[in-house]
């Protein structure tokens, strides 16, 4: 369920790119108006999630994994304060099952496997600050959009599963740097708290008799990114 392979090239591709273009004069990238395109990798560490109904109550713990993004969005003319910028962002992560908990009994070790995986489309607004810095300027934002969770937990050895996936609305909020380099390119870094609510999702095992019910719950991570932006 990790994204190893991409990652891996991805990271590769934003170290040189950056590297290349770190002798570029610097220039004030917050003056500029107009469309751009960035991509990030991060490091998604995701929040215990409860999923229950009554009698099957299912705690889960994740171990912290990778994922990546890529955005188009629009930068609006500044003002004295700083530069509001509103974009379309595509988010993908991954995180594998550490440990579950059922009822008060735990899993851990070769009783548990597979995790959770998300795919979000969000409509981000941020806000760039002028700080008369002509290589830094600090933004936060927040984005509304909608993710598939693709659950496949298992436990108790594998007698017991959420094996199923909801779409549902999230929501997440931002705050980074950006690091200008050049006319056209940005690096930045980037926190991100992501939140899906009100997921349902089917959960099959005992207590005796074995059946299928139905789980709901949310599903949360906190996010370090780190990325590049192409303004046209």
């Amino acid at each position: 369920m990790k994204h190893t392979s991409f990652l891996n090239g991805l990271s590769a591709l934003l170290a040189s790119t950056a590297v290349s273009l770190l002798i570029a004069p610097t220039v004030m990238a917050q003056d500029n108006t107009g469309w751009y395109g960035e991509i990030s990798i991060l490091s998604a560490d995701a929040k215990d999630a409860e999923f229950n109904s009554t009698g099957r109550n299912t705690r889960t713990q994740f171990d912290k994994d990778a994922g990546y993004s890529a955005a188009l969005g629009y930068k609006f003319a500044p003002n004295a304060v700083g530069q509001l910028r509103v974009e379309t962002e595509f988010v993908s992560t991954s995180n594998d099952v550490d440990s579950v908990t059922f009822n008060g009994n735990n899993f851990s070790g070769g009783a548990v496997g597979g995790g959770v995986d998300t795919k979000s489309l969000f409509i981000n607004a941020k806000y760039a600050f002028d700080v008369g810095s002509d290589t830094f300027s600090p933004f936060i934002g927040a984005g509304i959009g909608y993710s598939k969770v693709d659950s496949s937990i298992n436990y108790n050895n594998g007698r017991a599963s959420i094996n199923d996936d909801d779409t549902a609305l999230s929501y997440q909020l931002l705050v980074g740097t950006d690091v200008n380099i050049n006319k056209n390119w940005q690096g930045f870094a980037q926190y991100r708290y992501s939140k899906t609510d009100d997921l349902n999702l089917t959960r099959f095992g005992g207590p005796a008799p074995a059946s299928a019910t139905n789980q709901s719950g949310d599903f949360s991570y906190n996010a370090i990114s780190v990325g590049l932006r192409y303004e046209y």
